[in-house]
């Protein structure tokens, strides 16, 4: 089965994205990639990585480089404005693979941009404020993930979106992953709680741009506590930024 993801309610592959290299690695490749502008009249937006094809719709550059390099969409930096605006479809089949396997797709991700986008980039350390996800005094009211059926963990929907966050089978790792995007911020997970979760929390959006402010409806900051038995708390950081140093439109196939 695909592995889906899309860009109003993100899913975050963890484990897989990470690098030690500032550029993408072009060992691999797709044996080939079809990219297009996306139709003006399309408004769907979707990922999709399944038995070694690759297949994005209405799609972002920026996007595509969030996935293939594990980072926040504020943490790239110096783009030039059509790399958040304008959306391409892609189509690309990789040789060998007959299965999902994200691991192998990830690498091709990074060629794909590097090659027919020509992106380079250099990552520049900056400090900025964070936020560190701990226990309120209360105590976590955090539900415990179902057990495994058959010995295998349940692969549970993750929904990151306006005014809900909604997550099965996560570590608050994870949870503090999904809470970066969310708030634009590193979220480090101070929690000391082991074990996975399922998390459903709602909040008005646009109550409260941090904590303690009072708005119409609970904040984002409020709900967590009260929903979670969780808070965050706000910290100085040192956030490594992807700077974007070149990018080009691809050219028509």
């Amino acid at each position: 089965m695909a592995v889906k993801l899309f860009n109003v309610f993100r899913i975050l592959i963890a484990g897989a994205l990470v690098t030690a290299c500032g550029q993408a690695q072009t060992a691999k490749s797709f044996e080939v990639a079809s990219i297009r502008p996306t139709a003006p009249d399309e408004s769907r937006t979707q990922l999709s990585i399944g038995a070694g094809r690759f297949t994005a719709e209405g799609v972002t550059v920026k996007t595509l480089i969030e996935q293939a390099w594990s980072v926040a969409e504020f943490q790239i930096v110096a783009a030039p404005g059509w790399l958040g605006s304008e959306r391409f479809d892609i189509n690309a089949k990789a040789e060998g693979i007959n299965e999902t396997n994200i691991e192998q797709m990830i690498p091709m991700l990074r060629g794909l941009l590097t090659d027919r986008f020509h992106l380079r980039f250099h990552r520049e350390p900056r400090e900025m404020q964070a936020f560190a996800l701990t226990v309120s005094k209360a105590g976590p009211k955090l539900t415990p993930a179902a057990p495994p059926v058959d010995g295998k963990p349940g692969q549970g929907l993750r929904r990151l979106g306006r005014g809900v966050l909604q997550a099965q089978n996560v570590t608050t790792s994870t949870l503090a992953e999904m809470l970066s995007r969310q708030l634009e911020r590193t979220v480090s997970d101070k929690t000391g709680l082991n074990g996975t979760f399922d998390v459903d929390l709602k909040w008005t959006p646009d109550s409260g741009e941090s904590p303690g402010a009072e708005g119409p409806g609970p904040s984002i900051y409020a709900a967590l506590q009260e929903q979670l038995g969780l808070r965050l708390e706000s910290v100085n950081t040192t956030v490594e930024m992807l700077v974007i140093d070149s990018v080009e439109k691809p050219s028509e196939n």
